[in-house]
């Protein structure tokens, strides 16, 4: 992914630039990989920000495996695919390699070289190049005939075989050598088998480890540069993204300068003096670029001043708004909705009236106007950063509940409380983030995926029904009955979603 080499190129300049530091690069890719610092963030699931191993099930993935080598995350990778998932792939690696003896001596007794070839992946044949081995080992085909048979053998999984007659002549050759290499009837059956599902859609080596290293780069950067790697996350995420890796950024101990004038850049970057993070004005929503620099540049001690500045370099009222409404300039002047209405009067002043005599008139004929309340403040941040930056609708809705049903609050978990939970059902409660509507790629039928998250950590509900999503509104604070599988929760056929 260009957005994940970009993260890694942004963060490498921005330390070299700033530290008496060179060749990073390649000073960890000539190293041994064995840094056990990043595996332990891989095997604790905090790499939702890394290509490749950030969704759910790959997190719930991770967490089982508990990757601690380079391998391990190259296997990771290639596992959760859907050809591996199909053939229950990742079930019998996790099996194996609790007893890998036991899945030797099982494959042994098929043929000696099948061992040797999948033991990378404790006897399954999740990389392309393990098929082609076997092919090639066990049934005499050159490495480009395995490669072509490799492509053929997915007919099987398929059931197209009457489609190709190069499937005959491929199965026929795989079964005479596999005879004389002292293959039974049975094993040679279950081998087409096994290589048939695992044919239709697996991943060649080399792009797994590629992804693996990747990831490995990036967690480091994460571990030992956080400020550097998090400003580059954040140039280069969505507004959803943005939310989660904030959340995170804060969890860690990472400070974040406020969103204030005089405290924020065109893009987010590195403030070294206060050792923090500095807000990007490129992600207000709303706010026209070509204001961006201006608006970084003010240097006003008064409401005179700024709205003067502001009017001279054209500032749009698309870029006032939003900034207006997350109290950006609160430090100038401390209403922000007055100044919002400032802003929109005071071009409509005459021609031989001041700036600051319209100022003055505005505030007296609207001295009594209240500034926005925290309700609206928060609703604000949802709507112009698309997260909430400063406190959390949820802690302020959890406490209610808290207070006034508090029998409740031992009934109800939010997704801090369940991101290691088992299988099986619980009551979920949380702000709904974001509702997105989706396809099966097989059956084209359409589902939903909601967004709940509460002050620390988000998670994904299947829901199945629209009519289940018709009345529900992003901010809504919502509980539900849900499931767990294995990779994920799903809203419980039964139960009804109800907003708090």
């Amino acid at each position: 992914g260009l957005k994940a080499v970009s993260v890694i190129n942004d963060t490498i300049r921005l330390i070299e630039d700033n530290y008496d530091v060179k060749s990073i690069e390649q000073n960890i890719l000539k190293s041994d990989l064995n840094d056990q610092k990043v595996y332990e963030e891989f095997q604790s699931g905090n790499c939702r920000d890394i290509f490749q191993f950030g969704s759910d099930s790959m997190i719930s993935l991770l967490k089982q495996i508990k990757p601690t080598n380079i391998n391990d995350l190259s296997v990771v990778n290639a596992l959760f695919r859907p050809a591996v998932i199909q053939a229950q792939g990742i079930e019998a690696y996790l099996k194996n390699k609790r007893n890998p003896e036991e899945a030797k001596e099982r494959l042994d007794n098929v043929h000696s070289k099948l061992w040797k070839i999948t033991k990378e992946s404790f006897g399954v044949p999740i990389f392309q190049e393990q098929i082609m081995f076997i092919l090639q080992e066990l049934g005499g085909f050159t490495l480009a005939e395995a490669d072509k048979s490799r492509k053929i053998l997915k007919l099987l999984h398929k059931g197209n075989q009457e489609k190709n007659k190069d499937f005959y002549n491929m199965m026929d050759k795989f079964k005479k050598q596999a005879r004389k290499n002292g293959i039974s009837k049975e094993h040679i059956a279950w081998l087409f088998d096994i290589l048939g599902k695992y044919s239709e859609y697996s991943f060649c080596k080399a792009h797994s480890l590629s992804y693996a290293m990747n990831a490995y780069i990036s967690m480091w950067l994460k571990i030992y540069y956080p400020k550097e790697y998090f400003s580059s996350l954040f140039n280069h995420s969505t507004s959803s993204d943005l939310s989660w890796f904030i959340k995170q950024v804060k969890r860690q101990g990472t400070k974040i300068n406020e969103f204030k004038s005089g405290k924020t850049d065109d893009k987010f970057s590195v403030d070294y003096s206060n050792n923090c993070i500095t807000f990007g004005l490129n992600k207000i929503k709303g706010m026209q670029r070509k204001d961006v620099s201006i608006v970084n540049k003010v240097e006003a001690d008064n409401v005179y001043d700024l709205v003067e500045y502001l009017i001279e370099n054209k500032i749009s009222k698309r870029t006032i708004e939003p900034l207006c409404r997350l109290r950006y300039f609160n430090e100038i002047f401390d209403n922000s909705k007055q100044l919002e209405i400032i802003f929109a009067k005071v071009k409509s002043k005459k021609k031989n009236e001041s700036i600051k005599e319209k100022i003055d008139f505005i505030i007296n004929d609207n001295g009594a106007i209240e500034d926005w309340t925290k309700q609206e403040y928060i609703k604000f941040e949802k709507k112009y950063f698309d997260f909430y930056f400063d406190e959390h609708p949820f802690v302020i809705r959890y406490d209610k509940i808290r207070e006034e049903t508090p029998y409740l609050i031992n009934q109800i978990s939010s997704p801090k409380q369940l991101q290691d939970k088992k299988k099986g059902g619980v009551i979920l409660c949380g702000v709904i983030n974001d509702i997105i509507l989706k396809k099966a790629k097989k059956t084209g039928r359409e589902y939903y995926k909601l967004i709940i998250e509460d002050d620390e950590k988000q998670l994904y509900v299947t829901v199945f029904n629209s009519r289940d999503i018709v009345p529900l509104e992003i901010g809504d604070f919502i509980v539900m009955k849900v499931s767990k599988s294995k990779f994920g929760f799903t809203k419980a056929k039964q139960s009804e979603i109800k907003i708090m």
